[in-house]
């Protein structure tokens, strides 16, 4: 055998070596994949058949069976994150509005009613965030859709094959609630699945339509009306928002323009023909008593307009309940808005960090969307669906599925927006992303997929 044959094939040890290694990543790929689809059903209350009498989590888990259960769910995705630290570390630099908004309910926990009921809400919530963070950071776009459809149709699966076995449980007051405790979660995670059917570039479109349709008849069963409306918004506002900041260069004073001309008369219209809207969709002129539990939550930010009442102590009824003095027939678990909740528990501090937060995803999650791909757009997609949702749901800094995703999407765009100093440049074939400071090299230079 010469130098040269010999130098052409590994050796045994090397060979042994290698493939150890690649066991040992596909094993982390398969347990973050795992992770990924558990997390997001434990986070939507789709363990609701397992669990019947358990609230929410984080919510003050009094069944042991769910308290064991989410203690090993999340030791488990804790012990996933420790070889991630160094990136979960880099992207808190680069983002540090969104790590000041993540520590935030902890930090609530110094001025709260009830300081240990948010400290323990917390405890889950951190957790929440670094395995958000960890997998946002290791898994591809591709896959991070994917999981979530394949999430979303195994639910809306199981909830059909629940309602043929226990059809007058299935449905509570003529809305379909399958496997979960109410319409909200399920009619939520149809919502999502149209919008990651949507921006599934990996399937043909046949797939793609049929899991659309699908996704759709389901929340028109749910009967839940704020992620329909939130959907119909964010499916034609995505690309048009992708378009317009990636070819205009005054790109804030137009978005300005857009809001301004379109979006304020809009909502201007629907508060003057608000009992109209109402009852067209079958609703009451209060929202279902959405209004008034924010006019609770404005009267209640009188009391502690800089530091707010401390994350989820205002509806803890065991010690305070400003629904007793104020003749409400209902008992809310939130303020069902997420911006009126964000200012209720942590008032203007928590409230201005929100705000900065927002801003940087919705930027970075724009400039991401620029790339030559309809995938690219799901961050933005999911970003904008749960901008649209706080206005009717308080989903934004909670134990949710919405919240899960949009931590993941936002690690992602983060990580892969922001390497190695590179900057999307404009070409005549589309976006490439080069150093800052210099030049594409020519149509030759290979462009950075947003699938990485």
């Amino acid at each position: 055998m010469n130098s040269g044959e010999h130098r052409g094939r590994p050796t045994g040890g090397h060979t042994s070596v290698g493939q150890g290694e690649a066991m040992q990543t596909g094993l982390f790929r398969v347990l973050d994949k795992a992770l990924f689809i558990v997390i997001l059903l434990r986070c939507s209350d789709a363990t609701h058949l397992l669990f019947p009498n358990s609230p929410h989590m984080g919510a003050g888990d009094s069944n042991r069976g769910v308290l064991f259960a989410s203690l090993v769910l999340f030791s488990i995705g804790l012990a996933a994150c420790l070889p991630s630290v160094p990136e979960i570390l880099e992207i808190a630099r680069r983002f540090k509005s969104l790590a000041l908004l993540i520590v935030l309910p902890a930090v609530s926990a110094l001025w709260s009613y009830n300081a240990g009921y948010t400290a323990r809400r917390s405890a889950w919530l951190l957790a929440l965030a670094a395995i958000a963070l960890h997998l946002g950071s290791r898994c591809s776009l591709q896959t991070q859709i994917s999981l979530t459809v394949t999430t979303v149709v195994f639910a809306l699966l199981s909830s059909i094959a629940y309602a043929t076995v226990h059809p007058g449980d299935a449905f509570l007051g003529g809305a379909f609630r399958g496997i979960f405790p109410a319409k909200h979660p399920l009619g939520l995670l149809a919502a999502i699945g149209i919008l990651g059917f949507w921006c599934n570039c990996g399937r043909s479109w046949p797939s793609r339509g049929c899991g659309i349709a699908f996704c759709a008849a389901c929340l028109l069963l749910s009967r839940y009306v704020a992620p329909l409306i939130c959907v119909l918004i964010a499916l034609p506002l995505t690309p048009v928002l992708r378009a317009v900041w990636s070819s205009m260069r005054w790109r804030f004073a137009l978005l300005f323009l857009f809001v301004a001309t379109i979006a304020v008369p809009l909502l201007l219209l629907l508060l003057w023909k608000l009992p109209e809207v109402t009852a067209f969709f079958g609703k009451e002129v209060t929202l279902t008593g959405r209004t008034d539990a924010w006019g609770i939550v404005l009267a209640a930010l009188r009391d502690r307009p800089f530091l707010g009442h401390g994350w989820g102590s205002f509806w803890n009824f065991e010690f305070n309940n400003p629904i007793a003095s104020r003749g409400l027939q209902w008992h809310p678990a939130h303020s069902h808005n997420a911006y009126l909740e964000v200012a209720l528990d942590f008032g203007a501090l928590g409230a201005s960090i929100f705000v900065a937060a927002c801003f940087t995803l919705v930027r970075h999650a724009l400039g991401f969307a620029a790339r030559p791909s309809r995938m690219c757009e799901w961050p933005l997609a999911i970003t904008v669906f749960a901008l649209c949702l706080g206005v009717a749901e308080s989903m934004m800094l909670d134990m949710s599925a919405v919240w899960f995703l949009c931590l993941v999407t936002a690690a992602h765009v983060v990580k892969q927006h922001g390497t190695a100093g590179l900057k999307l440049r404009p070409n005549a074939r589309g976006f490439r992303l080069t150093p800052r400071g210099e030049e594409p090299r020519g149509e030759g230079s290979a462009s950075i997929a947003c699938n990485r």
